[in-house]
């Protein structure tokens, strides 16, 4: 974010007013930070690194700051590390935020912030796209599964906004997606994804504890899509569940966020937040399409990034396993509350149809790989995520069905819930 750009800093303190709006203060003490240390550390096991995330060198500081019983909310420990005068070699540099970011963003939400609205205006300026006086990314505490982009009044920036909740879904998601790959042995110690639909199926056959964790997944989504419980907790307990994790968030995120910033800068709003129900005189659905194609482009060359490669971005699986994934929540909350999965799944919808989104996107991967040897694989793997996804669904859909005749119901809402992706 280029903050001698006064529009964006008109868009930085709307995004405040917005983050204001659904703050809800998070309290933090000594004994959350060590009990955070320990979950982190089983999640992402590193034997090198015993503080691999900071925590016990923040405690140390909060403890020096306001003794050891201390109760503190997680905006005030960004401005206590800020206030602490750190130096260059602390631990802790990595948890400092800057003027980009909000009042109302903690350590962990200003990083996500900077890091994305970094990266993803770095690509839009190597693709050439006109970013006007650009945007800046937040995270709401709102409820829903959501990400929007909303037009700055009287400026030419965006603000583009994910809410809590979507990020903890994606999260979660991405770490049962990393423990539900296959992989094939190549050149002596090295793996890479199977191309065997079967493996796929064999592992999760394999893992009774994998097929819970995706049935209470999509039944806790589909319970309550606006604010899913939390859930168990969901561990990596190698290296490469933890390097897909990683890649799949992220090309989850490169998805949807370039989703939305495809809506700036085709410069689609209506009534000041991006949506489809502006639609061409020619075709239905144009703005939501333009958008897809766009975040498609921005996510693919992010992935091919040299520098930081991510095979999933690069492809752009991730933007299939969110949109068939939303799909199957929806299937979820349909069977707890009438019983049966059949729905009409685009009623009041603002995006296309499923099917509709995941042509466009083999579409785009054939146009950015010129049709060349590489479209084939790619979209066998697409196609192969598609087959796995149904194939969980085959178990999870009896499971929640089971739910319905024992009497569970989907909490009710008024509100049209599905993620606006």
């Amino acid at each position: 974010m280029d903050l001698e750009n006064n529009d964006l800093k008109v868009a930085l303190d709307y995004r405040q007013q917005l983050q204001e709006k659904s703050h809800k203060d998070v309290i933090v003490s000594d004994s959350v930070l060590e009990g955070l240390k320990a979950h982190l550390d089983l999640v992402f096991p590193n034997k090198k690194e015993e503080d691999q995330f900071a925590i016990d060198a923040l405690r140390k500081l909060l403890s020096e700051i306001h003794g050891s019983e201390y109760e503190i909310t997680t905006v005030a420990i960004k401005e206590a590390i800020q206030a602490a005068g750190i130096d260059e070699n602390s631990p802790l540099i990595g948890l400092l935020t800057t003027i980009e970011t909000s009042d109302y963003d903690d350590f962990g939400t200003a990083f996500f912030s900077q890091t994305y609205s970094k990266s993803i205006t770095q690509a839009c300026n190597e693709l050439g796209y006109n970013l006007r006086s650009g945007f800046t990314i937040g995270v709401v505490d709102r409820s829903g599964l959501q990400a929007e982009q909303a037009p700055v009044w009287m400026t030419e920036a965006s603000v583009i906004n994910i809410t809590t909740e979507l990020l903890i879904v994606i999260n979660r998601l991405s770490k049962l997606l990393a423990k539900s790959m296959a992989f094939d042995m190549v050149e002596g110690s090295q793996y890479q994804l199977s191309s065997s639909i079967d493996k796929y199926k064999k592992k999760l056959l394999e893992d009774p504890s994998l097929q819970r964790e995706w049935s209470m997944f999509f039944a806790e989504c589909g319970y309550n899509p606006h604010r899913p419980p939390k859930g168990e907790r969901v561990s990596l307990s190698n290296d490469y569940d933890q390097s897909c994790f990683v890649d799949f968030s992220d090309s989850i995120l490169y998805f949807i966020l370039g989703h939305e910033c495809g809506h700036h800068i085709a410069e689609h709003s209506l009534g000041g937040i991006a949506g489809a129900d502006s639609l061409g005189d020619t075709e239905e659905y144009k703005e939501e399409k333009e958008a897809d194609m766009l975040g498609c482009h921005i996510a693919m060359h992010m992935g091919n990034n040299p520098s930081e490669p991510n095979w999933f971005s690069a492809i752009n699986l991730g933007a299939t396993c969110i949109l068939k994934v939303t799909e199957l929540i929806q299937r979820s909350n349909h069977i707890l509350k009438k019983g049966e999965e059949t729905v009409d799944f685009q009623v009041n919808s603002a995006h296309p149809p499923l099917e509709e989104r995941l042509e466009l996107i083999k579409w785009f991967v054939g146009l950015y790989y010129d049709h060349g040897p590489a479209e084939a694989v790619i979209l066998k793997m697409h196609r192969i995520m598609i087959e796995l996804l149904e194939f969980i669904w085959g178990n999870v859909s009896v499971f929640i069905q089971d739910l319905h005749t024992k009497g569970h119901r989907p909490e009710a809402s008024d509100n049209q819930w599905l993620p606006d992706l």
